[in-house]
């Protein structure tokens, strides 16, 4: 028993550790907010459905020209490798996957730690956001702590950028008050600068137990 206390003792750190590395992390610029959430995305493969948990990093920003709240994705982090090889097997990493639409999601569900409360979907007015990704991003297996590697998404530019338009209200016509996400509108802003096809993972001549990074990849389709 005290062996075994012991392990999780050092796995519970081991954990603490990779966690506080990512929040430790300054991703966003001046006077601009930065959220670190934890999500579990929601995906199918071979007609059954599968979560996978990952923490994301984005930057709150205010573009008064546009009047318009701006969530803009700075690094995805998925500490279970063997979900994250799942994913990429399943092909929710592929253009327009699931991968990419549960971020984006979950990201458009923590803007009110933001910018406040959403109102009530009765009001006259409502929250009208975008959500934003890097149109190229690459794939880094990062050693977290000895021997333990995470996967983590970050953009190789933002040079064109994908997004994702939502509008946000409470409905107060139900018990407890339910956060109803509304998606207005997706697209680019422009041509992908990058390869449309998710590279082979690991790359070739790489292993899943040593540090590597993949060429960049457009995750949404213009």
């Amino acid at each position: 028993m005290k062996i075994f206390a012991t392990f999780l003792q050092v796995a519970t750190v081991a954990i603490v550790a990779a966690v506080s590395l990512a929040h430790a992390q300054e991703l966003c610029g001046p006077g601009e907010y930065q959220r670190t959430i934890q999500c579990s995305i929601e995906y199918t493969c071979t007609g059954y459905t599968f979560t996978c948990p990952v923490e994301i990093t984005y930057c709150c920003i205010w573009d008064a020209s546009r009047v318009t709240n701006i969530a803009r994705i700075e690094q995805t982090v998925v500490y279970n490798q063997a979900c994250f090889i799942h994913l990429y097997g399943c092909g929710a990493l592929e253009v327009g996957g699931a991968f990419w639409d549960g971020v984006s999601k979950c990201v458009g569900e923590d803007l009110q730690n933001c910018w406040g409360d959403y109102p009530p979907c009765d009001s006259s007015t409502s929250i009208t956001y975008e959500v934003w990704t890097a149109q190229c991003q690459r794939i880094e297996n990062r050693e977290v702590m000895p021997g333990d590697f995470a996967d983590v998404i970050i953009p190789c530019s933002w040079q064109n950028r994908c997004y994702r338009k939502y509008q946000a209200c409470y409905d107060f016509s139900i018990f407890p008050p339910t956060l109803v996400v509304r998606e207005l509108e997706g697209g680019v802003d422009g041509p992908p600068q990058c390869s449309p096809t998710v590279p082979p993972i690991p790359p070739p001549g790489k292993q899943w137990n040593e540090h590597w990074i993949t060429p960049c990849f457009a995750p949404c389709s213009p």
